[in-house]
């Protein structure tokens, strides 16, 4: 009697332990997901800021409906197509 009583606590408190560990081991996989998850963004971010800078310019003159001459002061003159969400006939030289 007394060693199933000892057997008995003993099996419980591994169950104890067991279920313990199990919630650890939940805990540290969804920390592991969240730090995933941030190193994912984090690259992303990286390749967009490695990526090389956009063209500054302005507009010269107005080619066509869809083309306009745009200097770039350090590179030259370039022959761009206009984005259809701009405006082109609002548009006026200065």
């Amino acid at each position: 009697m007394a060693l199933d009583n000892y057997y008995h606590n003993k099996i419980e408190a591994m169950k104890l332990e067991i279920l313990k560990g199990q919630a650890v081991l939940r805990r540290l996989e969804a920390q592991r997901n969240d730090y995933n998850s941030r190193v994912r963004l984090l690259r992303e971010e990286l390749g967009l800021l490695q990526q090389p800078g956009s063209y500054v310019g302005e507009v010269v003159k107005v080619m066509s409906t869809m083309k306009v001459l745009v200097k770039v002061h350090p590179e030259g003159k370039y022959v761009v197509d206009v984005s259809d969400s701009v405006d082109i006939t609002s548009y006026r030289l200065e």
